[in-house]
C-alpha cells in the first residue's frame, strides 16, 4: 500500500519509454509556415507579488507533502480557484481567493467529497489526485477533474466551490467522467453557460493493442453527465500519442483545439481541430523540428487569443541529454482551416538564467499578445543534477508579425534545486522525493491564467521553500502580476457621447419606469404606468405633449404596466401605426392608433383584438411584417404559475393561443417542487428570418429551497421559435437556450470557511434586456451582484448564430461605479448602446440610503467582434436618485422602489439615442420622468436618415402663469414655461399653501376635469373655473420645496381634444430662481428693501403685501439652505 501511495503521489503520467511503440508513417497533412520571424528581446518591466504559499491542506497519507502540478482559473467576478494534486488516493487540494489573490482559503478536496476528510484528520481514500485540471464557465460554474487508477473523477460546483447539501448546491461528483477506463492526463475546457469538454489519453479497442489514442467527452449539463465520447485521433489510427496538450475552446464560435506529439516522431507537434463541437476532428502538423531534437518537454501548450489566433508553446531540446532545452512559440491565424498556416517557431526564453528552460505554459490576451511562463536554470540541461531553477515570465507582442517583441522578467527564484526529469513515470527518481538524477518532484507543468484585468496569475510547485526534505516533496505557491503591460490591449473605444440638458416630461410627477420608442418617422413616444400616461415628441425631443389616454374606454383595471409598439406601414406611409398594451392584471388591454396617438381603439373588427392574456404580469411587444401580412406579438408571464408565454395577433384579427416559452427541463419544476419565479425580459423579431425571441430570468429549484419561498434568479434564458403570419396560429414551438447561468449562494449550514463564501447571482434587476442589430447579431444585457463582494455590475453578451450560443459576458460599468437596471438597443452591425443607473457608492445598491445615482450610457461600435469596446458617458445632468433601488418588484419594502423596475433607450432613423428615466433628484422621494437626447458622439446607424415627425393634432395652451395680487401694487405673474424646466414660484403660499395658476389657450375651451399632483401628495385643487380661453386653478395645501403638476383632462376647443399638464416649482425665497435659497437670495431681498414693488422686483415681495421691507427679509432668511429636488 505504501508503495502505491508513493508512486501515485508523483502523478499518473506515462513515460516516453512506456509509451514508445514502433514507428509508423505520418499520414497527417503537412505543416505550412509563414515567413520566418526574428524576435526582438527586451528586459520586461513586469513586477509580481512576493510568492504566497497555499496552505491549510491535510497531512499527506504518504508522509511526504506533495502538492504539485497546480492548477488555477479565475471567473468573471475575479474569484481565483487553485488546485494541486496529492496523488492517488491522496486527492486534489482546493483553494479559493475572494480578494484577488491577497490570501487563499483552503476549501477541501472536491474529489474527496465522498469522505469529507479535512484537517487535522489525515486524508481518506479519494478517487482522484493523479492528475488534475480545472476550468470555470462563463457564469462561474467550477469544474475540477482528477485522475485515479480506474477513471477520471469530475466534480462540478455551482456555488463557488463551497458545497452544501441540496442538489445543485453540493458538489456534483462523477467518479467515471471519462466514460472509458485506463485514462491518463485529462484536460478540461468550459464553453458557455453549461457546456464542458474533457480530453484525455487512453487505450481503446479501436486502436492497435496497447496503443494510446486521444479522446474527448462532452457534457451539456454543467459537468453532471458526459454522454458523448469521441476519439480525436480516429483519423490517425497509427498515431500513438506520446504527450498531449491542453484542450482549448474558442469562446466566440465553439471551435475546439488540442495538440499532441506522436510517439513515432517526438520532434513533431500535431494539431487536432474541430468545428462541430467535437463530433469530428481534423489533424494537421503544426511543427516539425530537426530529427535530432524532441518537442517533448513535457506537455505542449495551446493558447487562443481574443482575435481567434492560436498559439503553440513547447520545449525543444536535443534528444541526447536534453541539451539546448528552450521554449519555443509558433502561431496560426487560421487554426480551424483544413490546412492551417503557422509562423516559424521562435525561441521565447533568453539570457544566462535560461541556459536550460522547460515546462512552459502560455495564455493569450488581445490579438498577438501571448504570455509565457516557464522554469529556467543556468545549468546546461534539465538533466543536470542539483540545478537551481527559477520561474520566468515573458510577454510576446505581435506574435504573428515578422518581428515580435519578447519582454522577459523573473517571477520567483530558487523554486527547485534538483534536475527536472521529463520522462514521467520513467524518471529514475520518480518515487524518491528529492532524488537525483531523474528528479520528478515538480511533476510535469505549472499553470498561469489571466484575471479580468489581463494580469498574469501563476501557481507553481516549489520543492525548496517551506518544504523540509524529510517530510515534503513540494508545496504550491501563487504569484500575481502587479506591474507591466496587461495582456489585454483592446482597440480604441468610440468618442464619448454628449446629451442635451435633461427635460422633465409634462405631467410626469408620480410616474416611473418609462418606456421609450421611436418610429420610422422619428416620432418619439413614451408611456408610464399609473393612469396610464403617454407622451409624444414631434420635434426630436425638444418638447413632449401628452397623448390622449389610450385605454380611456376601458372599464376594468388599468395602468399596471405599459408598452408601446410603433409599426411602420407598407411603403413608409405616414403615420406609423401605434399599438399600446396596458396591464390590467385580469388581462392585457390592447389599443391601436392610426393617427399618431390622437385617438385609440381596440384593434380588429368589433375590437376583437382588444383583450389578451388573462392573469398576466409585465408584458412586452414585438412586431413583424411579411408582405401584406403583419403580426403583433405579446410576451409576458402568467401571474400565478410564472409560465412565460407568447401570443400573436395577425392582421388585427383574434389573438392566437399562447406558445409556452419554457420548454427546457431546467425550467420545468419536477413533481413536488416549484419554479417559483420568472421575470420576463423583452422580446423582438428577426425581420429577415421572422424568428421570434423572448428573454427571461429564472430561479431554480435549488435557489428556491435556499432562498425560500422565492429564490434568486441566477439564470438568463432565451426562448426562440418560428414566427407566424396565420390567423389564430401561435408562434413556435419555442426552444430555450441559456444566455447566462450564474452561481448560487453558499450554504448557511454547513457554512464555508471564513473568506470563502459566494454571493449568488441574481439577474433580475429587474428585467434583463436584449436586442438585435441590422446584421442579425443578438445582444443581451443584465446586472448581477459580484460573487466576491455583492456589488452590482452590468454585463453584456452577444450571439452570432441566431441565439444558439452566447459570447462573453463582458463587464460594462467601469471600475469604481456600480451598475444596475440596464437596458440595451442596437443599430447597424455591431453598434450597441446600453443605459444603466450607476453610482460611485460602495454599499449594497438594493438597500443603501446613501448611494447617489446617475444615468450612464455605454456605446460600442464593434459589439459583434471578439474584443468589443465600450465608451461610457454620463446622461443625467444631475443626481437623479439617492437611496435604494430594490429589485424584487411588488415585494419591495416601502420607499425602496421609487424608480420602479426599468427605464429604456431607443434609437430612431437619425441614429441618435433617446433615453427616458425615473428621476427623484438627490433624494428618495416621489419620481417624475426625465428625457435625455444624444447631441454628439457616434450614431447607432452608419447612414442615418433625417426625417421629421408630423405633429399629432392636439390642443396646447399658449401660456401658463402663477398669479398673486401684491396689495395696491396690483397683480404680478411668474411665467410657468410649457416646455423645459418648470417655472419657480418663490412667493409664500401663506398659512394654507394657496396659489393661483392661470392657463391660457388660443381659443375657448372646455375642460373635463382639473387635478393636481405633488411630491408629497398633499396639494389639492380648491376651485377652478373656465372663462372662454382662460382656465383658472386655485390650489391649496401646497407645501414648500417641491414640484407640483396641474392636470387638465379632456380639454377641447371643438376641433382637437387632449390632456394638459403644467408644472410649477414651489420654493419660497428663491428670488433668483436658481432652485436654491441661499445668501444670494437674502442679499437680493435686502437690496430691494424700501423700494416700490414693480415688474423688476416683485419676486422679492415674498409675502405679496405690496411692500418690500423687513417682513420679506424675515421670510427668506429661515428658508436658506432649502432647494428644489431635481
Amino acid at each position: 500500500m505504501v508503495t502505491l501511495l508513493v508512486i501515485a503521489v508523483i502523478g499518473l503520467f506515462l513515460s516516453d519509454a512506456i509509451a514508445r511503440q514502433r514507428r509508423a508513417p505520418n499520414k497527417s497533412i503537412s505543416k505550412q509556415s509563414v515567413s520566418p520571424s526574428v524576435p526582438i528581446y527586451t528586459n520586461g518591466n513586469f513586477t509580481f507579488t512576493a510568492p504566497l504559499e497555499l496552505t491549510g491542506h491535510p497531512p499527506s497519507p504518504a508522509f511526504y507533502q506533495a502538492d504539485a502540478e497546480p492548477e488555477i482559473t479565475i471567473d468573471i467576478f475575479g474569484t481565483i480557484y487553485a488546485t494541486a494534486i496529492q496523488g492517488v488516493p491522496g486527492g486534489t487540494d482546493f483553494w479559493k481567493s475572494n480578494n484577488k489573490g491577497t490570501s487563499f482559503v483552503y476549501m477541501g478536496q472536491p474529489d474527496g467529497a465522498q469522505d469529507h476528510c479535512n484537517p487535522p484528520v489525515v486524508q481518506c481514500a479519494a478517487l482522484g489526485g493523479g492528475d488534475d485540471q480545472i476550468d470555470v464557465s462563463t457564469g462561474g460554474y467550477l469544474y475540477v477533474s482528477s485522475l485515479w487508477l480506474g477513471n477520471i473523477t469530475f466534480s462540478s460546483s455551482y456555488d463557488g466551490g463551497t458545497g452544501g447539501v441540496f442538489p445543485g448546491q453540493k458538489w456534483e461528483v462523477n467518479p467515471a467522467g471519462a466514460d472509458i477506463v485506463s485514462d491518463d492526463r485529462q484536460w478540461v475546457a468550459a464553453y458557455g453557460p453549461q457546456t464542458v469538454y474533457m480530453s484525455f489519453a487512453t487505450t481503446a479497442l479501436t486502436r492497435p493493442p496497447g496503443s494510446i489514442g486521444l479522446f474527448m467527452t462532452k457534457s451539456t449539463d454543467g459537468g453532471k453527465t458526459f454522454p458523448t465520447l469521441v476519439e480525436i485521433t480516429a483519423a490517425q489510427p497509427l498515431d500513438q500519442v506520446n504527450v498531449e496538450s491542453n484542450l482549448v475552446v474558442d469562446p466566440y464560435n465553439g471551435n475546439l483545439y488540442t495538440a499532441y506529439i506522436p510517439n513515432a516522431a517526438v520532434n513533431t507537434v500535431k494539431l487536432a481541430s474541430s468545428t462541430n463541437g467535437g463530433a469530428s476532428w481534423n489533424i494537421t502538423t503544426a511543427y516539425t523540428g530537426p530529427a535530432s531534437t524532441t518537442a517533448r518537454g513535457v506537455f505542449p501548450n495551446l493558447a487562443l487569443d481574443r482575435g481567434g489566433n492560436l498559439h503553440l508553446v513547447f520545449t525543444k531540446s536535443d534528444v541526447a541529454g536534453h541539451t539546448n532545452s528552450h521554449i519555443f512559440l509558433t502561431s496560426s491565424s487560421n487554426p480551424s482551416a483544413a490546412s492551417p498556416t503557422w509562423t516559424t517557431a521562435i525561441q521565447v526564453d533568453s539570457g544566462a538564467g535560461n541556459n536550460a528552460a522547460c515546462e512552459a505554459w502560455a495564455v493569450a490576451g488581445s490579438p498577438g499578445i501571448v504570455n509565457v511562463a516557464w522554469l529556467g536554470s543556468t545549468s546546461p540541461s534539465p538533466d543536470t543534477i542539483n540545478s537551481n531553477w527559477d520561474i520566468y515570465f515573458a510577454q510576446v507582442s505581435g506574435a504573428l508579425l515578422a518581428n515580435p517583441t519578447i519582454a522577459q522578467s523573473q517571477v520567483a527564484t530558487g523554486v527547485h534545486n534538483h534536475s527536472i526529469c521529463l520522462n514521467g513515470l520513467g524518471c529514475a527518481a520518480a518515487s524518491t522525493p528529492h532524488g537525483d538524477p531523474g528528479n520528478r518532484d515538480l511533476l510535469e507543468y505549472f499553470r498561469m491564467v489571466l484575471d479580468p484585468e489581463g494580469n498574469a496569475n501563476i501557481v507553481f510547485a516549489d520543492s525548496v521553500h517551506s518544504c523540509d526534505p524529510s517530510t515534503c516533496r513540494t508545496n504550491t505557491w501563487f504569484a500575481k502580476q502587479t506591474g507591466g503591460s496587461s495582456a489585454y490591449n483592446p482597440p480604441a473605444s468610440p468618442p464619448a457621447a454628449t446629451f442635451a440638458p435633461n427635460l422633465f416630461l409634462p405631467n410626469s410627477g408620480g410616474h416611473a419606469e418609462p418606456n421609450m420608442r421611436v418610429d420610422s418617422h422619428n416620432c418619439v413616444y413614451s408611456a408610464a404606468p399609473g393612469g396610464p400616461i403617454a407622451w409624444k415628441s414631434s420635434n426630436a425631443g425638444a418638447s413632449f405633449s401628452i397623448l390622449s389616454n389610450p385605454v380611456a374606454d376601458e372599464i376594468g383595471l388599468v395602468g399596471g404596466d405599459e408598452e408601446i409598439q410603433p409599426f411602420a406601414q407598407i411603403g413608409g406611409a405616414r403615420p406609423d401605426h401605434i399599438y399600446f398594451a396596458d396591464l390590467g392584471v385580469s388581462s392585457v388591454h390592447i389599443r391601436k392608433s392610426t393617427d399618431g396617438g390622437a385617438t385609440w381603439a381596440a384593434p380588429g373588427p368589433g375590437g376583437v383584438g382588444g383583450e389578451v392574456s388573462v392573469s398576466s404580469d409585465r408584458q412586452w411587444m414585438g412586431a413583424d411584417r411579411n408582405g401584406a401580412d403583419q403580426t403583433i406579438y405579446l410576451w409576458e408571464h402568467e401571474f400565478v404559475s410564472q409560465v412565460v408565454r407568447m401570443n400573436a395577433l395577425t392582421n388585427d384579427t383574434a389573438w392566437s393561443p399562447f406558445a409556452n416559452g419554457m420548454t427546457d427541463p431546467d425550467l420545468i419544476a419536477p413533481p413536488g417542487s416549484t419554479l417559483a419565479n420568472t421575470v420576463p425580459g423583452n422580446m423582438f423579431v428577426d425581420p429577415v428570418t421572422h424568428k421570434v425571441y423572448g428573454f427571461l430570468g429564472a430561479s431554480t429549484v435549488t435557489t428556491n429551497v435556499v432562498g425560500a419561498p422565492t429564490g434568486k434568479l441566477p439564470n438568463i434564458w432565451e426562448a426562440d421559435g418560428a414566427g407566424t403570419f396565420t390567423t389564430g396560429v401561435p408562434p413556435g414551438p419555442m426552444t430555450n437556450h441559456p444566455v447566462f447561468r450564474g452561481v448560487i449562494d453558499s450554504p448557511a449550514n454547513p457554512a464555508p470557511p471564513a473568506g470563502g463564501a459566494t454571493i449568488g447571482s441574481n439577474t433580475a434587476n429587474l428585467f434583463n434586456a436584449a436586442c438585435i442589430d441590422a446584421a442579425g447579431n443578438i445582444y443581451a444585457s443584465w446586472a448581477t451582484p459580484n460573487a466576491r463582494n455583492g456589488l452590482y455590475d452590468v454585463w453584456f453578451a452577444s450571439s452570432h448564430d441566431h441565439g444558439q450560443t452566447y459570447y462573453g459576458p463582458f463587464k460594462i460599468n467601469p471600475p469604481g461605479i456600480q451598475g444596475n437596471m440596464p437596458w440595451i438597443t442596437a443599430g447597424d452591425n455591431g453598434r450597441v448602446e446600453i443605459v444603466y443607473y450607476g453610482t460611485t457608492g460602495t454599499e449594497d445598491s438594493t438597500t443603501s440610503n446613501n448611494n447617489q445615482w446617475n444615468v450612464y450610457f455605454a456605446q460600442s461600435l464593434n459589439a459583434a467582434d471578439r474584443e468589443p469596446v465600450f465608451t461610457v458617458s454620463q446622461v443625467s445632468d444631475h443626481v437623479m436618485h439617492k437611496g435604494p433601488i430594490c429589485n424584487v418588484g411588488i415585494l419591495c419594502g416601502n420607499g425602496t422602489r421609487q424608480l420602479l423596475d426599468f427605464f429604456q433607450i431607443a434609437v430612431g432613423p437619425d441614429g441618435l439615442a433617446n433615453i427616458v428615466f425615473a428621476d427623484t433628484g438627490n433624494a428618495n422621494g416621489s419620481p417624475h420622468v426625465t428625457y435625455a437626447r444624444q447631441t454628439g458622439g457616434p450614431a447607432a446607424l452608419s447612414n442615418p436618415v433625417a426625417v421629421t415627425c408630423l405633429a399629432t393634432p392636439t390642443i396646447q395652451p399658449v401660456s401658463a402663469v402663477s398669479r398673486k395680487i401684491h396689495g395696491d401694487a396690483g397683480p404680478f405673474d411668474i411665467n410657468l414655461p410649457l416646455v423645459g424646466s418648470p417655472g419657480i414660484e418663490c412667493r409664500s403660499g401663506g398659512a394654507n399653501g394657496d396659489h393661483t395658476v392661470i392657463i391660457s389657450f388660443a381659443q375657448p375651451v372646455t375642460v373635463g376635469s382639473v387635478t393636481v399632483s405633488s411630491d408629497d401628495g398633499q396639494a389639492m385643487v380648491s376651485s377652478s373655473s373656465v372663462n372662454g380661453a382662460v382656465v383658472t386653478v386655485n390650489l391649496t395645501k401646497v407645501t414648500n420645496a417641491q414640484t407640483v403638476t396641474i392636470n387638465l383632462t379632456n380639454v377641447s376647443d371643438g376641433t382637437n381634444t387632449g390632456n394638459i399638464g403644467v408644472e410649477m416649482g414651489v420654493l419660497a425665497g428663491d428670488t433668483n430662481a436658481d432652485r436654491f435659497v441661499d445668501s444670494a437670495d437674502i442679499s437680493q431681498t435686502k437690496a430691494q428693501s424700501g423700494n416700490p414693488v414693480g415688474s423688476a422686483n416683485f419676486r422679492e415681495d415674498l409675502n405679496w403685501d405690496g411692500f418690500l421691507d423687513s417682513a420679506d427679509i424675515a421670510l427668506v432668511k429661515p428658508k436658506s439652505g432649502t432647494a428644489l429636488p431635481h
